[in-house]
C-alpha cells in the first residue's frame, strides 16, 4: 500500500524468451494505494513465462491516476510482454484508472472468476493480436462505471481471445457498449454467447462489499463467491500494520 509504482512484480523476461521464473503463487494479498506517482504498472505486474503460476483471492484497489504521472496507464492486474501461462481466479480488482485485467500480449492464461469493478477506463483490454490463444474470460463479473464493458484502444475482439460465461453491468443502467459496439454485435464475434447483462446482486457496490446476495444472476453462471476477508495479513499479525496497537515508534 501507499507505494509510488506496482505493488507485486513477477517474472523478468520478455516475451517468449526462456526463463527461470514458473510455478510461483500470488495469494489473498490485499494491494492498495499503488500506482500514485507514475505509469506503466499496476497491482500486479508480471513479465514473460511462467509455466504453472497462478494469481489467486488477491483484492486490488485504488491505483488510480497520481499527479505527477504522464499519463493513464495505472492497472488492476497487468500481464506484460509474453506473459503466461497463468490461472487468475477469485481476484477482486476496482478503483483502478484501466485495465482491470490487462493484458499486453501473452499465451493460454484463463482467466476466470474475478470481478472487476469501478473502472476509469478501459476495463478489459488486449493489445496484441497474435496467432495462438492470447487468453480465456470465463465466469468473471465487470462492472465499470464508464458504460464500456471492455476496451475500445486496445478491444479483447480483435485478439484471439475467448469469452464465456460471463455477467456484465453498467450501473447507471444504461445499455452497456462493448468496444465501439452493442453486446449483440460483440456476441456476433463468437464471444460470450451464454452470457448475460444483468445487474450481479453486490450487497453494497457503492461502499465495495461486492459479496453476491443469493439471488445474483451471477451464481447460475456458475460463479462461485468469493473471500475478500482473507485477502492481506494473516489475522494473528494484523494488529502489526495498526500504529496505535504498536504503540511509540
Amino acid at each position: 500500500r501507499d507505494f509510488p509504482y506496482t505493488g507485486i512484480a513477477l517474472g523478468w523476461s520478455w516475451g517468449y524468451a526462456e526463463t527461470s521464473s514458473a510455478e510461483n503463487t500470488i495469494a489473498y494479498n490485499h494491494i492498495h494505494d499503488v500506482m500514485r506517482l507514475l505509469e506503466d504498472g499496476g497491482g500486479i505486474y508480471t513479465l514473460g513465462q511462467q509455466p504453472g503460476t497462478v494469481i489467486r483471492g488477491n483484492l486490488i484497489h485504488d491505483c488510480l491516476m497520481g499527479p505527477f504521472a504522464c499519463t493513464f496507464g495505472q492497472l488492476g492486474i497487468y500481464l506484460d510482454e509474453g506473459s503466461g501461462p497463468f490461472q487468475i481466479e477469485d481476484n477482486i480488482v476496482y478503483n483502478v484508472q484501466m485495465g482491470a485485467f490487462n493484458q499486453h500480449y501473452g499465451r493460454g492464461s484463463i482467466v476466470e472468476n474475478n470481478i472487476f469493478a469501478n473502472v476509469v477506463q478501459e476495463p478489459i483490454t488486449c493489445a496484441r493480436k497474435e496467432d495462438h490463444l492470447s487468453y480465456t474470460f470465463r465466469r468473471n463479473i465487470v462492472y465499470p462505471t464508464t458504460g464500456n464493458m471492455i476496451s475500445t484502444r486496445h478491444n479483447p475482439g480483435g485478439c484471439n481471445t475467448v469469452f464465456e460465461d460471463n455477467l456484465y453491468w453498467d450501473p447507471s443502467g444504461d445499455e452497456p457498449k462493448f468496444g465501439a459496439g452493442t453486446f449483440a454485435e460483440w456476441q456476433a464475434t463468437g464471444r460470450d454467447a451464454q452470457s448475460v447483462i444483468a445487474d450481479p446482486g453486490f450487497v453494497d457496490a457503492a461502499a465495495f462489499d461486492f459479496r453476491l446476495r443469493p439471488e445474483s444472476p451471477a451464481l447460475k453462471l456458475g460463479f462461485r463467491p468469493l473471500e475478500p476477508a482473507r485477502a492481506g495479513l494473516e489475522p494473528a499479525f494484523r494488529d502489526l500494520a495498526n500504529p496505535s496497537v504498536c504503540g511509540p515508534a
